[in-house]
């Protein structure tokens, strides 16, 4: 089969390292070395302050600590003793790094975009996107034939859970009213979705609709965790280890997800109404025909906007999705899910490119010689 041996490259910038880019590459390198896209010896390298949580337990998984300038020397060690063929970087300081390493070794290197902002430039190397936006604007600025958009990095939900188990955990009553679900770290980052979701929750039981909000996630900062706390009427926020680590398994319980980036995907997948911030809406809005793909464009990203939105309209129709699960007839969001994030349908796609970086590959080492201490003065800013 001549699978390709790859190093999947990631940077853990906070204390909490949690984000929705590690656990799409913990999916990906999972269901590569399953169905046997990569080598059985492909392995993911983790640096930075400190291991991320969601990639502890790998087989085949590394972590250097960033506590002196030694770690590039690490970081080299275990590319010496792996020899990849391929380094995939999931961020930019990685990607940063890839340039000074590749001054010593014979890989190629590609890059994924998991989301976020435009860059202002982006370097001439093949490039996976998440997002349509990051997508167009890389095309617009580069070579086509560089880019990639790939946003499937959801897997098939083929578990059993214990639906009762979590509610007796989380002491959710499932008579007691509609329960919304947001994940995201307690950070300014996500502040104003946070907000809006509970404006949302706020006017629905002001129209007598009883609502619950759930925020799910790690305390990033203390100060957004308190003013959340705070609200005490139909708000209750989580934060224990043991159920923030895979968030995503607590959807099943909850009637509605209130989705960004990753997490309105995982909504999908498990075939739940999913509502998204709106950049040009004080409340999440729903995401239906009408509306999917100005929300996919921008990854389900807070900066979504939807033409001539009309505030009454999206209300009614979050109201009508209400009355439908009360109903029992609510539908259901696979067919979403399988055509744009399911895992499964990605497989054939990467196969391909592993193998074509290694036959044709415009990244080479004549195109880094005289850069190398720009780059080393990006990574030592983002350490």
């Amino acid at each position: 089969m001549n699978e390709k041996k790859v190093c999947f490259l990631i940077f853990s910038q906070t204390s909490l390292s949690l984000g929705g880019h590690f656990r799409s590459l913990k999916v990906q390198y999972e269901a590569f070395i399953k169905h046997e896209v990569i080598s059985q010896k492909s392995f993911i390298l983790n640096f930075g302050k400190v291991k991320s949580p969601v990639l502890i337990g790998i087989k085949n998984f590394a972590f250097v600590k960033t506590n002196s300038l030694f770690f590039i020397l690490k970081i080299c060690s275990e590319i010496r003793k792996n020899k990849p063929e391929i380094v995939h970087c999931f961020d930019q300081t990685s990607l940063n790094l890839s340039k000074i390493l590749g001054i010593f070794f014979n890989f190629r290197v590609l890059y994924t975009k998991c989301g976020g902002a435009n860059q202002i430039n982006y370097f001439k190397i093949p490039t996976i996107f998440f997002s349509s936006e990051n997508y167009d604007d890389f095309c617009g600025k580069n070579s086509k034939s560089l880019a990639y958009l790939m946003p499937n990095r959801i897997n098939e939900i083929t578990h059993k859970i214990d639906l009762k188990e979590l509610r007796k955990n989380l002491k959710i009553d499932k008579n007691d009213g509609i329960n919304f679900l947001r994940i995201n770290r307690f950070s300014s980052k996500y502040e104003d979705t946070m907000n809006k979701a509970v404006n949302l929750v706020q006017i629905l039981n002001s129209m007598k609709v009883k609502s619950n909000l759930y925020i799910v996630g790690a305390i990033e900062d203390l100060s957004i965790y308190k003013k959340f706390a705070s609200i005490k009427n139909n708000v209750y926020l989580v934060s224990e280890n043991e159920l923030i680590k895979d968030a995503s398994k607590l959807i099943p319980i909850f009637d509605i997800v209130i989705g960004t980036g990753r997490g309105a995907m995982e909504g999908f997948a498990y075939g739940k109404p999913v509502l998204t911030p709106c950049s040009n809406s004080n409340i999440p809005i729903f995401i239906d025909e009408s509306n999917f793909d100005a929300a996919f464009y921008y990854n389900f990203s807070e900066r979504v906007k939807i033409p001539d939105l009309i505030y009454e309209i999206e209300l009614r129709k979050i109201v009508n999705q209400i009355n439908q699960i009360q109903t029992g007839k609510i539908g259901k969001s696979e067919s979403i899910f399988n055509k744009y994030f399911n895992i499964n349908n990605s497989l054939i796609f990467y196969k391909n490119l592993y193998d074509e970086q290694i036959e044709n590959n415009e990244y080479s080492k004549s195109k880094i010689n005289g850069i190398e201490f720009y780059f080393f003065k990006k990574i030592m800013k983002s350490i």
